[in-house]
């Protein structure tokens, strides 16, 4: 049976932004980190807590372990890659402060939501099983393209909450690297950003897709 392990919970919100803004002391000022969380709880400014740092015009990126935000001129990105259950994640309280309350007038176009897991299989054949019944057919794959080597995806985008979903299974080409499962969210910002930034909390309804996923195509976590 497939084993599905989350590497990567993220949020994308595009449109117009200042990668300046983005630095420790800025979000430690104006409390943007939640002291809820005890990661950030006892985080002081100038104080070297985070892990990686770096700002230059175009991009900015900060990471306290592995959690991580980057603001480019046009998109930013908060990530998660602790493995825990998104919709305990730090990083929407941290996005809805960032934007709710700071910067407020920062004008968006567009947010989603993004889960990414890798499926491991016991051997080759479990993983070719799990293929086929999602209807990739191996056998006429092989005989078209003669060779063994094949690295199929298959993906479906339809209406989910305020937006649409798509759910995506690539098999890399490089055959020791895992299979890929992405569930992404995409949804429109209206000119009330409050009411848009309400839309990540359809995470929860994300989760929940995912698991009854998994229930039908038989993967464990």
């Amino acid at each position: 049976m497939a084993k599905a392990t989350q590497k990567l919970f993220s949020i994308v919100l595009v449109g117009r932004h200042n990668p300046q803004i983005l630095n420790h002391d800025f979000l430690v000022k104006y409390d943007v980190l939640p002291k809820s969380e005890p990661f950030f709880r006892e985080l002081k400014e100038g104080e070297n807590a985070f892990t990686e740092f770096f700002s230059t015009p175009p991009i900015s990126r900060i990471a306290y372990g592995k959690y991580s935000f980057l603001v480019q001129e046009d998109r930013y990105q908060a990530a998660d890659a602790t493995g825990r259950d998104p919709v305990k994640s730090p990083i929407i309280e941290i996005t809805k402060s960032y934007f709710g309350k700071l910067l407020k007038y920062t004008p968006l176009t567009l947010g989603g939501i993004n889960l990414h897991c890798d499926l491991s299989f016991e051997n080759g054949d479990e993983e070719e099983r799990f293929l086929t019944d999602l209807g990739i057919d191996y056998s006429r794959g092989r005989k078209a393209f003669q060779t063994q080597q094949l690295s199929p995806a298959l993906a479906a985008t339809f209406p989910f909450c305020a937006g649409n979903l798509s759910v995506g299974i690539v098999k890399p080409k490089n055959p020791e690297n895992p299979i890929r499962l992405n569930f992404n969210y995409e949804y429109k910002f209206s000119s009330d950003i409050d009411d848009s930034l309400r839309n990540l909390d359809a995470v929860a309804e994300l989760v929940e897709y995912r698991r009854s996923f998994y229930k039908r195509v038989a993967i464990t976590q």
